[in-house]
Formats: structure tokens, sequence, C-alpha cells
């Protein structure tokens, strides 16, 4: 089936992997094919005077056909009046013999439409098909799977703070030491305790929380500090997940050269 350039582009909009990324881009003003060229390209060849020659044939072979259709049902409707069929069973041979009938008159226009072609040049619209450069939407797309992926896995490390936090607060109301069965304990009824939060809510409160990003181009360092939250829990684990991802020594490539990535996260007011 043809598409048309509008047909295309809503059905690459409805593209699970590229849709939140369209959006975004519209928003900031991209074009509606995020970047991507759409073209035009011909299905075929502009026939030569000897294929005209040969669809001159096959057209007036279709048009013997279609008037060979129309005296079939003719026919078929003669029988009904002299009451050779019921009109139950003239009405499944009409049927039968008009969709025959459609699919020459389809076959005859395109014909005609080739023959026009090969003499006037007249492109058909049935021999134009439409293409989109989809491929900055598939490095979007790897993109966004590297974006989902990387988020996973911070939150991932954020949950193991959060147990780390919830353990420690216990041993400390234990006086600071307890036994390794005790702490085996701790640790199961800490991942049970984090297993059951929001992790919906605590993803979004987490990856929409502001901050400031300062660069220390002389000692090719750059600071990357999160605002205060407001939970504890949030707070105590945030400051644990910077110390972790700082041991990483984590690089971030700039046009001005690398930068190791320092994460902090801005204490809580006191009170």
């Amino acid at each position: 089936m043809d598409r048309t350039a509008t047909s295309l582009l809503t059905f690459l909009r409805g593209k699970q992997g590229v849709a939140e990324e369209f959006k975004q881009g519209r928003a900031w003003g991209a074009d509606a094919f995020c970047g991507g060229e759409i073209t035009s390209e011909l299905k075929r060849a502009r026939p030569t005077a000897a294929e005209v020659t040969t669809l001159h044939t096959q057209a007036r072979q279709l048009k013997a056909r279609w008037r060979a259709n129309l005296a079939e049902e003719g026919a078929a409707v003669a029988r009904w009046r002299a009451g050779e069929v019921t009109k139950r069973a003239l009405n499944d041979l009409r049927l039968g013999i008009r969709r025959r009938r459609q699919r020459i008159v389809t076959d005859w226009r395109a014909t005609e439409a080739l023959i026009r072609w090969g003499r006037a040049d007249v492109v058909p619209p049935s021999q134009v098909r439409w293409v989109v450069d989809t491929r900055k939407m598939s490095v979007l797309g790897q993109l966004q799977a590297f974006s989902r992926q990387a988020r996973r896995a911070t939150l991932a490390q954020l949950a193991q703070c959060m147990a780390e936090v919830l353990v420690a607060r216990a041993v400390a109301t234990r006086g600071g030491s307890v036994s390794p069965e005790v702490r085996s304990q701790l640790i199961q009824e800490a991942h049970d305790t984090v297993q059951r939060l929001p992790w919906g809510q605590v993803g979004t409160r987490f990856f929409a929380q502001g901050g400031w990003v300062a660069k220390a181009s002389e000692q090719r360092v750059m600071h990357v500090t999160l605002k205060p939250f407001g939970p504890l829990l949030m707070q105590q684990a945030c400051e644990r997940l910077c110390t972790h991802l700082n041991a990483q020594a984590p690089i971030m490539h700039c046009q001005d050269g690398d930068y190791t990535l320092h994460y902090a996260c801005q204490p809580r007011p006191p009170g």
C-alpha cells in the first residue's frame, strides 16, 4: 500500500522509542521529522518505447476482458429473467463478476497511466514511493535506550544506598555493634523496606532534583551539586551515592577537554 508523507509521519509518531524525543524536539523548535529528510523515489523506471507498445497490447486485452465481463453480467441477468436461476443465485453471480471487473479496471487504469508516462513523461502517483531518512531517529532511539539503562542502574545504586542507611540506623540503635546473624537479618529487612517504596515517585523526585554545575578549568574538575532533599532517608542515601560515584572517578568529555566529575549533595539546613 502506498503511503503519503502525512501517513508516514502519523506512523512514525506512534513509535514508542521516539515519541518522547519527538515531543521534546518539537518543544525546542525541531522540525517535524526530527531532522530526517523526506524524499520521493520511483518504484520503476520510465517505460521505454518498446514497453509502451507492449502496454498498448495489454490495455486492449484488458478492455476486451472488461467488455466480456459486462456481457457476462448481462447474460446472468437474462438467465434470471428467464427463470433459470433464483434471485439469490443471481446476486452471488453478480458479486463474483463485479469483483473480477474491479480487478480488470484497476489493472487497466494502471496500464493506461504507464502509457501516459512513457509518452508524455507524466509520472503516475502510484509509481512514487515516499522515503523518510530515519537514521537520526534510530540514533535518538539508541540514546533513549542508553538513558533508560543508566536510569535503572542509578536507581539500583540509590536503592542499595538506602538499604545501607537503614542498616546503619538499625545498628546504631543497638549500640553500634551486632552479631553477624543479626546483621544479616537487618540487611534483609532493609532490602524489604526499600523494595516496598513507590519507586515511580522516588525516581521522578530524584531525577527532577535541581542543583548546580560548576567547572573548575584549572583543576579539570566539574562539580555537580544537588539541592538538599526533604526526606532524611533520601538525603543520606544521596550522600552515600555521591561517595560511590566519586570513587569511580567518572569523566565528562567537553569541547575544551576532559573533566573529572565530582558529585555532592548540599547539606540539609539544621532543624
